[in-house]
């Protein structure tokens, strides 16, 4: 999965556009930051391919590598 496959909105932080999680410390946010929003189920995919090329054994990451189409 390329970065450019994951769904992103890339905007300014107001405190609306996205409720955090519970846990989620926003305190260093402040309104008028720069923010890229990411869709959590395609933005974790992208880091386990991610982690699988830094990681990953020679075949886990020839495997990506084809897949990409970039020998």
């Amino acid at each position: 999965m390329r970065m450019k496959d994951v769904r992103q909105y890339a905007g300014r932080f107001t405190g609306k556009m996205v409720k955090p999680l519970d846990k989620e410390d926003v305190s260093e946010f402040q309104k008028g930051d720069k923010v890229v929003v990411f869709h959590l189920k395609d933005y974790l995919k992208f880091l386990d391919a991610l982690d699988t090329v830094m990681h990953g054994t020679e075949e886990e990451r020839d495997e990506i590598v084809h897949r990409l189409g970039i020998n």
